[in-house]
């Protein structure tokens, strides 16, 4: 962010300031989509587009890279800031409020789906409690909570965060984040798709010898469940010749209420054969019984 601004201070273009951010980062991939990039960019199109909805959203596509998530945070951010009167009318005739797109798997249930981006909009808002109860995080409310206990500074829709205090909010941020970074399980894998979030755990690293085992821990949570109830999936594990598995191969995820987050945990022990290879590919199908889209968990074990 300071370099961007720096960039920004120093009169240089939009051109030169997303060249500069590309070479800063060349380290880490020429900054394709990587995050440090993607956060530097979207800035540069808020910082040189002055407030105008267009402008920054044609200087976010033209830097490339990741631009679909660049745009979105863009956008969304002047549309926090200035609502929907401050997208171009020739844009909004054009655009409009209708959702058409083929990215959907409508087949699972297109009724379900919003039609429009007010719904949309509507449904992410009476979510936004659920999503934050569902992940136990309460980012925001302990930013803004933690800034006024410490530093007595209150936020609300106008408010701004004092200059004095910026550097301090910054540690605070990144404290935070530190925390959730160190939270993280090693030997973690992460899988989704429409109705359904699967996190793999393995008991140990992802080695396996002859004749040895290597625990699994499965954490299941249902996306979305038809007329709020239960979810019933089966199992079924793609192993190498030899390998064999130990575990149940149906569950019943419970659907998200106030009194569960509509998690499920299973676990699953494999072991290998009298030989193995240098890698040993593993797959496992999650179906459901309301969906005919499956779940596919692959990892590899190295022999």
């Amino acid at each position: 962010v300071r370099f961007v601004l720096k960039c920004y201070e120093e009169g240089m273009s939009w051109q030169e300031a997303r060249n500069a951010v590309q070479k800063l980062n060349a380290d880490i991939g020429d900054g394709w989509f990587e995050a440090p990039s993607n956060v530097a960019y979207t800035l540069i199109g808020l910082l040189w587009g002055k407030g105008d909805f267009k402008e920054t959203l044609l200087i976010c596509a033209r830097e490339g890279d990741d631009t679909d998530c660049t745009c979105g945070t863009a956008g969304s951010t002047l549309g926090i800031i200035y609502g929907t009167k401050g997208i171009p009318e020739d844009w909004c005739a054009y655009i409009g409020d209708n959702i058409v797109t083929l990215s959907l798997a409508q087949g699972h249930n297109g009724a379900m789906f919003p039609k429009t981006c007010q719904e949309l909009t509507d449904r992410v808002c009476r979510m936004a409690h659920i999503v934050l109860a569902s992940q136990e995080l309460r980012f925001t409310r302990f930013i803004t909570t933690r800034l006024y206990d410490i530093y007595k500074v209150e936020l609300g829709d106008t408010d701004e965060i004092p200059e004095d205090i910026y550097d301090k909010f910054i540690d605070l941020v990144a404290n935070r984040v530190r925390t959730v970074a160190e939270s993280l399980v090693p030997y973690t894998m992460h899988f989704e798709n429409i109705f359904l979030h699967a996190q793999m755990t393995l008991g140990s690293a992802p080695e396996i010898e002859p004749e040895g085992e290597i625990s699994v821990k499965l954490h299941l949570q249902s996306l979305v469940s038809l007329e709020d109830m239960p979810r019933s999936v089966s199992f079924r594990w793609w192993l190498p010749e030899g390998f064999t598995v130990k575990g149940r191969k149906t569950a019943m995820i419970p659907n998200f209420n106030a009194h569960s987050l509509g998690n499920k945990d299973v676990e699953f022990v494999i072991k290998a054969g009298e030989t193995v290879e240098a890698e040993n590919r593993i797959v496992l199908e999650i179906t459901a019984a309301d969906s005919f889209i499956p779940l596919y968990c692959s990892f590899p074990l190295l022999g």
